[in-house]
């Protein structure tokens, strides 16, 4: 589950699954969190779909999540992270890449097909996902190397072994906007440095 410490009253709040009828957190397993201010929500990812908490009125809103039984394995939502537009950007384990955009009260959950394994590939496995001052999206998979997307989720290119990189293996991006500078580390190859332009 997902613990909550308010460091002014220290009183500890434990949100986790329950069972019930009504949207709840989708399992206790959980991967990744992020609040957006402007809503005043928490964005939770898990290994069965994601949901937001208004923390407001303490409700859920659940996503790609099966709510059959106590134990569910839905989509394992492994990254999350909001655009400068708004657009929130999942990457999964094995299911690829979804997009979340919110206008006039409305969700639309959109699968991008950018990463889409081959017939003889795994399916590509998100483990990080990152923004550059350009608008483009870096994505950072455990099998396929870094891809970097346009705003809308074409892809533009993909960054991997065969093309000059020392693994297909990462684990975590994180972007220095001040020096255009995006940090991925890997499984296998230590810690790169990658420098950013517009095009490359």
């Amino acid at each position: 589950g997902l613990n909550k410490l308010d460091l002014r009253q220290k009183p500890f709040v434990h949100l986790q699954r329950q069972l019930t009828s009504q949207p709840t957190l989708p399992n206790n397993y959980i991967n990744a969190i992020y609040k957006e201010e402007a809503t005043n929500l928490l964005w939770i990812s898990t290994r069965n779909g994601f949901c937001s908490y208004n923390l407001a009125d303490k409700t859920y809103h659940d996503y790609l999540s099966w709510q059959n039984s106590a134990e569910v394995n839905g989509v394992d939502v492994s990254a999350l992270v909001q655009a400068t537009n708004g657009t929130l950007w999942l990457g999964t384990r094995n299911h690829g890449l979804y997009t979340l955009r919110r206008a006039g009260g409305h969700a639309t959950l959109t699968p991008l097909a950018a990463l889409v394994a081959q017939p003889d590939q795994a399916a590509p496995s998100v483990e990080s996902i990152a923004e550059d001052r350009y608008g483009t999206m870096w994505v950072a998979t455990i099998n396929m190397g870094l891809a970097r997307l346009g705003p809308t989720g074409q892809l533009m290119k993909t960054y991997r072994r065969a093309t000059g990189l020392p693994t297909d293996q990462f684990t975590y991006l994180l972007y220095d906007r001040n020096k255009d500078v995006l940090w991925a580390s890997t499984r296998n190859a230590g810690l790169l440095k990658l420098r950013v332009t517009a095009d490359s």
